[in-house]
């Protein structure tokens, strides 16, 4: 009979240990699980305001990209030269005469 308590009470205390040590396997587990989700969500909202930040980033400089262009179209513009020529005091070449050669040699050495 003591036997027999013995093993009922041995048999007791293993249930007892391994359902608190499967308890807290399973309570640590599925605390992990949340710890790894709750980091998860935070570094893709993290990463999502940085997308956000850089597509900004993004339009600002084409928008800048646009005004240069308009820019360089105006400086290239044919009376934009002819503005700058006449500030710079060039003035326009008259009756052009052309050179021909003589011969079919141009220079002796």
């Amino acid at each position: 009979m003591r036997e027999y308590m013995r093993k009922e009470q041995k048999q007791k205390l293993r249930d007892f240990v391994v359902g608190t040590t499967s308890r807290v396997i399973l309570l640590l587990l599925f605390v992990g699980l949340g710890v790894t989700y709750v980091v998860q969500t935070s570094l893709i909202s993290t990463k999502g305001y940085d997308i956000d930040s850089l597509r900004r980033e993004v339009a600002s400089l084409e928008k800048e990209d646009r005004q240069m262009q308009i820019q360089i179209a105006e400086y290239r513009s044919l009376q934009r030269v002819a503005e700058k020529v006449q500030n710079l005091g060039m003035v326009p070449a008259g009756d052009v005469q052309y050179l021909y050669p003589v011969g079919s040699s141009v220079a002796k050495r």
